[in-house]
């Protein structure tokens, strides 16, 4: 794993990471589907890289608000009020 992959591990609760490792074998994947579980039910308390990383990148390439309020209502990134907070 590579070190921002080992440095969020302590984020996540043991019992998803078991569940997880049983479910995907790569793992990048088992990271990004594990920080995307524990962002989307703790919206407002954590902040994790892949998320992060994912809206800033969406609000970069395409700076579509909609997209990003889109993939956060999915769970798949911080909300768009979040990264304005974050941006300023």
């Amino acid at each position: 794993m590579s070190g921002s992959a080992a440095d969020s591990g302590h984020w996540i609760p043991g019992l998803l990471q078991m569940f997880m490792k049983e479910l995907v074998s790569s793992s990048t994947k088992h990271t990004a589907f594990c920080q995307t579980i524990v962002q989307a039910s703790r919206p407002r308390t954590t902040i994790l890289s892949i998320p992060l990383a994912l809206t800033i990148s969406t609000d970069n390439i395409c700076g579509s608000s909609e997209l990003i309020i889109e993939s956060a209502w999915l769970g798949f990134c911080l909300s768009h009020d979040e990264i304005l907070w974050f941006k300023h």
